[in-house]
């Protein structure tokens, strides 16, 4: 069974105070092998979609990148598609571990974001729908990788660090970290000084339609309907 490390960090910016978890676990390894071999860590929660940046060209991603209803911007000095092992690995019993030893490494394209000539490195990934989950494979964690900053409607609502869920960044961790417990549709990721920032099959969950969930409600509520009309019927027989 996957080991995690969870905790909720309550997080207040201005009027936008937001209780927000992180989850940090091994993850699943490559659900399909396929051709690339191993492909690092994924989620294991359902529902999700996947960027796992296999299709792309190695290389400077482009600015802006849009796959499904998340777009990349990359107007800082280097955010590149790359494939040379540095890549997250899957930590495959614990979490985290060392990604320099880590037992099943990454043979898979991944993204990177670095710093230039004192620049910081950062990519920010807007989504055209309200968010409510979002994980990836972290890999070499140090402490100059920001991390995530989660914005809803423009207003920054949480911030996390490497240190703060790694705890301890000496042996540039790896792992699959997970966010939920709030709403948001920006995810701004940083990497502050040397070194590099790596992340691999980010995934995410969209929060539900409100049509969608009035549907299924009145829909539960007519089947239930229909099975208290139907057994009444069948009593007066």
């Amino acid at each position: 069974m996957a080991s995690c490390v969870t905790s909720i960090l309550s997080l207040g910016f201005s009027s936008n105070a937001l209780a927000i978890s992180f989850n940090l676990s091994t993850g699943q390894g490559t659900p399909n092998s396929g051709t690339l071999g191993n492909q690092g860590a994924f989620t294991t929660k359902s529902g999700t979609t996947t960027i796992d940046f296999n299709s792309l060209s190695l290389g400077a991603l482009s600015d802006p990148y849009t796959e499904g209803i998340a777009t990349f911007d990359t107007t800082s000095p280097i955010v590149d598609i790359r494939n040379d092992g540095f890549a997250p690995g899957f930590c495959t019993t614990t979490a985290p571990c060392s990604n320099a030893g880590v037992p099943v490494a990454n043979s898979s394209n991944y993204l990177a974001i670095f710093q230039s000539n004192g620049n910081n490195g950062e990519v920010g990934i807007s989504f055209s729908k309200d968010i409510s989950y979002l994980g990836f494979n972290w890999g070499f964690a140090d402490a100059d990788n920001t991390t995530a900053l989660f914005y809803n409607n423009g207003s920054p609502i949480a911030s996390f660090t490497a240190t703060q869920i790694f705890g301890s960044v000496d042996s540039e961790e790896t792992g699959f970290v997970e966010f939920s417990g709030g709403i948001f549709d920006k995810v701004v990721f940083s990497q502050v000084g040397g070194g590099g920032f790596e992340i691999d099959n980010l995934a995410y969950q969209q929060v539900p339609e409100p049509l969608t969930i009035l549907g299924s409600g009145l829909a539960l509520g007519f089947g239930t309907l229909f099975k208290r009309k139907k057994s009444k019927l069948k009593q007066s027989c």
